[in-house]
C-alpha cells in the first residue's frame, strides 16, 4: 500500500485499453499542462484502476490519471 500526498490534483478519465495510458500521459504534460495556469507539484502522478481487466473489454476499460498541481 502507498500513501497519496493531499493537495490539487488534476484527474483525468481515460477510457480504452491500457496502451492509451502512455499517450495519455504525453497529452497531459506536453500540451494541456504547458496550456493551462497550472504548475507541477513535486509529488507523482498516479493511476487508479476503475474497472477489472478481467471482466470488461479493452476498449471499456476506465482509468483515472491524477496529477499533482499547485
Amino acid at each position: 500500500m502507498q500513501t497519496i500526498a493531499g493537495g490539487r490534483y488534476a484527474v483525468f478519465l481515460i477510457q480504452g485499453p491500457y496502451t492509451l495510458l502512455g499517450p495519455a500521459y504525453e497529452r497531459i504534460f506536453n500540451h494541456w499542462l504547458m496550456e493551462s495556469d497550472y504548475e507541477l507539484r513535486d509529488e507523482p502522478a498516479f493511476e487508479k484502476y476503475i474497472s477489472n481487466p478481467e471482466r470488461v473489454v479493452p476498449e471499456k476499460l476506465k482509468t483515472e490519471i491524477s496529477v499533482p498541481i499547485k
